[in-house]
């Protein structure tokens, strides 16, 4: 009962920081739900799914101010990087994935609050690379928003085509890792409750981010996701 109690906390407050970024999700998450216990493997199919579901919303809000021609990019290069993360985990111990997770949370953070946008948009080999690492990322660590948010991130595109092109992203990518999970038996039916217990407070939480954003100075944002995502890395390692 404590860990599911902590992991909805933990899931409502990644979700809202998901909300007001459209990536933090699992990057608060992820670390969280290890250092409260639960196995690698689970903690990404959970937050595969989760952030598929508070992804959706966004999609279908926004849908007229997707960028195609980098969201498409960005996803389907992905799914090679998906097999490459599967292929990872079956030869890895989990706690080399544990340390691996808070490393990535230590190092994305910083690379995050300091990223600022360049006029015009990126060349597409820059999009390709990102969604490779993205689908390795997320079969491994579930920590797919990284390379793609440090990409975006340096685009000159408006806040409101880069969070709904990383959810376009994370929609379609986090279903074909989910299938190849499935396939590969990487989903147990304890990672599947746990979903259904934790969602409502995700989507809670998802939509309470979504319209605090526009509210929040962009400076000290950044400044707090950093220190909440630091602060998880740094928590993950010491458990581990």
């Amino acid at each position: 009962m404590t860990l599911i109690l902590l992991g909805l906390l933990s899931t409502a407050a990644a979700a809202l920081l998901g909300g007001l970024t459209g990536f933090g999700y699992a990057l608060l998450a992820s670390p969280l739900l290890l250092l409260i216990g639960l196995p690698p493997a689970q903690v990404v199919a959970v937050n595969l799914l989760l952030a598929l579901f508070t992804r959706i919303t966004v999609v279908a809000r926004w849908w007229s101010h997707i960028i195609w021609s980098r969201a498409l990019v960005l996803t389907l290069s992905s799914v090679p990087g998906l097999a490459i993360g599967l292929l990872i985990v079956e030869r890895v111990d989990q706690s080399v994935l544990r340390w691996t997770t808070g490393v990535l949370a230590l190092v994305a953070a910083p690379l995050l609050m300091i990223s600022r946008p360049r006029q015009g948009q990126l060349h597409r080999g820059f999009y390709a690379l990102a969604g490779l690492l993205g689908g390795a990322f997320a079969t491994t660590t579930s920590l797919n928003g990284v390379p793609p948010a440090l990409t975006l991130a340096s685009d000159g595109g408006a806040r409101r085509s880069l969070v709904v092109d990383m959810a376009f992203y994370f929609v379609v990518s986090n279903v074909v890792g989910i299938v190849l999970m499935v396939l590969s038996g990487g989903i147990s039916d304890g990672a599947l409750e746990l979903v259904g217990l934790w969602l409502p407070g995700c989507l809670i939480g998802n939509w309470a981010g979504t319209r605090l954003a526009p509210h929040v100075p962009a400076t000290a944002f950044r400044y707090l996701v950093c220190v909440l995502v630091v602060a998880a890395g740094i928590s993950t390692l010491a458990s581990g």
